[in-house]
């Protein structure tokens, strides 16, 4: 007599996914700037056992803290996926900065860690337009936390 067993769990019944609204909360700094932001996320946060997958996109705005500095604020547009070996971030921003006398359109590629609500990343301000906005650093080091509005 032969007996064979075969159990089996598929690949979408192992994996759980959370999408929310969020909130998000930010600081971007370098050398001597010093911007601090808040936003709208739509996050996303997938679980395969111990495998992360973390992926957002957003809204939000970039304002000046430093003071004796120009009013600087930055409407801004984005997303970033995170997780796997590493806990490792990728980004992209489009950022509009503004002093209201003069301003600028960045693109801001990004790398560096993010596991589930929290990214912390490197990024490269590259100018889109010929006008020179005084204030604006080439690079920042951006720290970001998503607080949950709502689960969907």
């Amino acid at each position: 007599m032969l007996n064979t067993n075969i159990s089996a769990q598929s690949v979408i019944d192992s994996i759980k996914t959370e999408k929310q609204l969020s909130v998000l909360t930010g600081i971007n700094f370098w050398k001597n700037s010093l911007f601090a932001e808040v936003g709208l996320a739509k996050y996303k946060n997938s679980t395969d056992g111990h495998h992360l997958l973390s992926s957002a996109y957003f809204i939000s705005t970039e304002v000046n803290l430093l003071t004796g500095k120009n009013f600087i604020i930055g409407p801004k547009i984005g997303g970033w996926i995170s997780g796997g070996v590493g806990a490792i971030a990728l980004g992209a921003n489009l950022i509009y900065y503004t002093d209201f006398k003069n301003s600028n359109l960045y693109f801001r590629p990004e790398i560096g860690f993010g596991l589930m609500r929290v990214k912390i990343v490197y990024g490269y301000n590259a100018r889109l337009t010929k006008n020179k906005l005084e204030g604006i650093p080439k690079s920042n080091i951006g720290i970001i936390y998503l607080l949950p509005l709502k689960k969907k």
